[in-house]
C-alpha cells in the first residue's frame, strides 16, 4: 500500500509538471477513442438492424393443390414439430391472391387476363431463433422432403449477402480497433518517454538510494493509465453529446441506441489498458531498471 500511494503521488506530481504534454496526450487519446467509439456505435446499431431482420426470416413452403384439408393439418403438424420451427401458418390460394392484389393494387391489370387463380397455397414458417444460414437451409431441406410440399423458398441468396456483410463488418471493427490501439500506445509511449528523459536525474537518485525497479516503474504506468482513463471518459462524453444531437435529426420511425453499459465500460477499460501498455513499453525501452 505505501508503494502504491507513493506511485500515485508521483504520477500526480508528473501530471502537474508536464501538464502541456499530458493534455496533448489526453486529447489525442480522446480523439482516437472517440473515432473508435463512433465506429462501435455505428456497428452496434447496424448489428441491431441486421439481427432484427434475421429474426424475421421466414421459410415459405408451397404445397400441392390436390392436398386435402386433413392432409394440410397433418402437414402443418409435421412442420411445427421440426426442431427450430416456431409457427407454421397456412395460406390458401384465395388468401395468396388477396394478398397479391393488396400488394400490387396499382397493377390490377396483371391478373385481369387470368380466368383462374395461378397462385399456389403455402405455409409461412417462422423460426424460434435465427442461428445461422446453415440452420435455415437445414430446416428448409427437411420441409422440402415432406409429402405434399412442392417447393421451398427462404431467400438463400439474400441471406448469403447478409452474412457476408456481417463478416466484413466484424473484420472492419477488428482492424480499426487494432489501428486505434497501436496509435494510442504510440502517443502514450512518446509522452512518457519525454517525461522519463526530463526526470532521469531523479530516477538515478532513486536507484542510488535503493528504490526497487517496480517502485520506479509504477508511477509512470499509473500516469499512462490515468491519461488513458481521462481520454476515454472525454471521448464517451463527446460521443454521447453527438448521439443526442443525432437523435433530434433522424426522422420518425427510425430508432438508434447508445453504446451498452458493457461497451462503455469496455471503452474506459481499453483506454486504461492502452495507457498502461504504452507506459510499460516506454519504461522498458528507455530505463535501465
Amino acid at each position: 500500500m505505501p508503494t502504491l500511494i507513493f506511485a500515485l503521488r508521483e504520477a500526480l506530481t508528473s501530471f502537474r509538471r508536464t501538464r502541456v504534454m499530458v493534455l496533448i496526450s489526453i486529447a489525442i487519446i480522446a480523439m482516437s477513442l472517440l473515432l473508435f467509439g463512433v465506429f462501435m456505435l455505428v456497428t452496434q446499431n447496424v448489428e441491431t438492424v441486421v439481427r432484427g431482420v434475421q429474426a424475421k426470416v421466414e421459410i415459405v413452403a408451397y404445397v400441392a393443390d390436390s392436398l386435402s384439408l386433413a392432409d394440410q393439418q397433418h402437414l402443418r403438424q409435421r412442420i411445427q414439430h421440426l426442431p427450430g420451427v416456431k409457427l407454421a401458418t397456412f395460406v390458401s390460394k384465395a388468401d395468396a391472391l388477396a394478398e397479391f392484389q393488396r400488394d400490387f393494387a396499382d397493377r390490377a391489370d396483371l391478373l385481369t387476363a387470368l380466368t383462374t387463380n395461378p397462385l399456389p397455397a403455402s405455409f409461412q414458417i417462422r423460426l424460434t431463433t435465427y442461428e445461422s444460414r446453415d440452420q435455415v437451409a437445414t430446416i428448409a431441406r427437411q420441409i422440402e422432403q415432406l409429402d405434399g410440399v412442392t417447393d421451398v423458398m427462404y431467400g438463400k441468396e439474400w441471406l448469403a449477402r447478409l452474412d457476408q456483410f456481417f463478416f466484413i463488418l466484424r473484420w472492419a471493427s477488428l482492424m480499426i480497433g487494432a489501428t486505434i490501439a497501436f496509435a494510442s500506445i504510440f502517443v502514450i509511449y512518446n509522452t512518457i518517454k519525454l517525461t522519463v528523459y526530463s526526470r532521469q536525474m531523479e530516477i538515478k537518485i532513486m536507484q542510488y538510494v535503493g528504490a526497487t525497479a517496480w517502485m520506479i516503474r509504477l508511477p509512470f504506468m499509473l500516469e499512462g493509465m490515468m491519461q488513458g482513463m481521462l481520454g476515454a471518459g472525454i471521448s464517451l462524453l463527446f460521443l454521447y453529446l453527438g448521439y443526442t444531437q443525432l437523435l433530434r435529426m433522424i426522422p420518425e420511425g427510425f430508432s438508434m441506441v447508445f453504446l451498452t453499459g458493457e461497451v462503455s465500460f469496455g471503452l474506459v477499460g481499453l483506454g486504461i489498458m492502452l495507457g498502461g501498455i504504452g507506459s510499460w513499453i516506454s519504461i522498458r525501452r528507455f530505463l535501465d531498471v
